[in-house]
């Protein structure tokens, strides 16, 4: 056959016989995806265009202290949402993927009250973390801040336990909404605040808590989960909960070991430079925000697809998309880390009005730990799909003596360069170790699933 007969092949199928290229199907499959993706973008700019807004206003006004105060109460926030993510979003995503289409509202429903159990003991973990801090230490500025991000934490999660079923819903325009929502409560709170000079690290989670109140509201409504439940068979909650526990507790190892690597370079950070260094490295890092949120928006949209791909034995399709997501995001990070290199003066002049101008130069430096961040997230993602999360809790495990060790010697060396030097060491030991992982599916045949 020539080149031209086997182009266009035919293949039987149940309703008939098809072209194998048919390129009214390719069209517009290749239509639908650039509409989810243009969408699933902008949601992720509305979204970090919300943390953007407080995260800029708080460094601004604040003194750096205080600002480091916030960063340190919000990377204990980041240590609970691990466990959140690992019980409750990850295995939701990843397993009985089909019950988003067959069951929507049934599902997401029971996820959320799984959600409010889970957060008893997790912002409960939280708020007693900070009554020990204030209590312990009066002047400490750590221990208010820790207290309202208890109580923020229940709310911010909802709101991100809504964005991530809506992309699993196939819906990211719906959640576009909900962050033009977010966006807007966060500004208008940042604005009342900041014309009363009540700026702070507790008005701060006290801002971020509101708004992610009223967006997950809003997205919870739109994915029907307050109409009436007209599934004759909903799903167990007990159920769940073992499924929950059997593939997250994995994740959980996972969770407990990652605790060293950011939430634990910034404790190192504080412990051996102080709470303003953590303050000036977070507000240089904050221009790498659009990049983390650009590779977030890739993944939550594609790894539903490829947990599908890989529950139905669809190997190659799964080999490939990974292929083309790690090439998106290689190109698209060195892009960026070019525009940072160039562009970091003037960037921090712009934002900051050069209250950090002597610190500017760490901007890049930070932009290639995120290059090489965006790109460990897309293997992590191919390890999701083909749940193995033993193995990310290998990778994470390899990777934290790297990040203690290059903390403790760069910090000691060099301050707050250091610490920014200790995260680019952790994202090159991370992306290395993660990498080796996945190749196994990234190779022809990949392996099997597991029975």
């Amino acid at each position: 056959m020539n080149i031209i007969g086997s182009a266009t092949a035919a293949v039987a199928t149940e309703g008939g016989r098809h072209p194998l290229f048919d390129r009214r199907r390719m069209l517009a499959a290749a239509t639908e995806w650039a509409g989810r993706g243009s969408a699933a973008l902008s949601e992720q700019a509305l979204f970090a265009g919300g943390n953007f807004v407080l995260n800029i206003s708080l460094a601004v006004t604040i003194p750096a202290a205080e600002y480091g105060a916030f960063v340190f109460a919000f990377t204990m926030f980041t240590i609970a949402a691990g466990f959140h993510n690992a019980l409750i979003l990850e295995p939701a995503i990843v397993l009985r993927t089909t019950l988003y289409d067959l069951q929507p509202r049934s599902y997401i429903r029971a996820q959320v009250i799984l959600h409010g159990c889970v957060m008893v003991v997790l912002a409960g973990s939280l708020g007693l973390i900070g009554l020990f801090l204030s209590r312990t230490s009066a002047n400490s500025p750590i221990g208010p801040p820790m207290i309202a991000a208890a109580c923020a934490s229940p709310f911010v999660l909802l709101h991100w336990m809504g964005r991530r079923f809506l992309y699993a819903l196939r819906r990211p325009a719906t959640a576009l909404g909900g962050s033009a929502v977010y966006l807007s409560a966060i500004a208008v709170l940042t604005l009342i605040a900041r014309a009363n000079h009540g700026l702070s690290p507790v008005l701060g989670f006290a801002i971020l808590g509101s708004a992610s109140a009223v967006a997950a509201l809003f997205l919870l409504a739109r994915a029907g989960v307050f109409t009436p439940d007209t599934c004759p068979d909903p799903p167990g909650l007990l159920e769940l909960a073992l499924e929950r526990w059997s593939y997250g507790r994995w994740l959980i190892g996972s969770v407990c070991i990652e605790s060293a690597i950011v939430p634990g370079l910034t404790m190192l950070t504080t412990a051996m430079v102080g709470l303003s260094a953590v303050g000036i490295l977070r507000a240089m890092q904050i221009f790498v925000v659009p990049a983390a949120h650009t590779v977030t928006a890739i993944s939550t949209l594609v790894l539903p697809t490829l947990a599908r791909d890989y529950q139905h034995g669809r190997f190659g399709a799964l080999r490939d998309k990974t292929r083309r997501v790690l090439f998106v995001i290689v190109a698209g990070a060195v892009l960026f880390e070019l525009a940072l290199a160039l562009l970091h003066i003037p960037l921090e002049h712009l934002v900051y009005g050069r209250k950090f101008a002597q610190f500017a130069f760490l901007i890049p430096i930070v932009g290639g730990a995120a290059l090489l961040d965006g790109t460990a997230a897309a293997y992590s993602m191919l390890l999701s799909a083909v749940q193995r999360p033993r193995l990310q809790l290998v990778s994470v495990a390899v990777t934290v003596p790297v990040t203690l060790i290059s903390g403790v010697v760069f910090i000691s060396a060099w301050g707050i360069t250091g610490a920014a030097l200790a995260s680019v060491m952790t994202a090159i030991a991370s992306l290395t170790v993660r990498r080796r992982l996945a190749q196994p599916w990234l190779r022809v045949p990949v392996p099997a699933p597991v029975s």
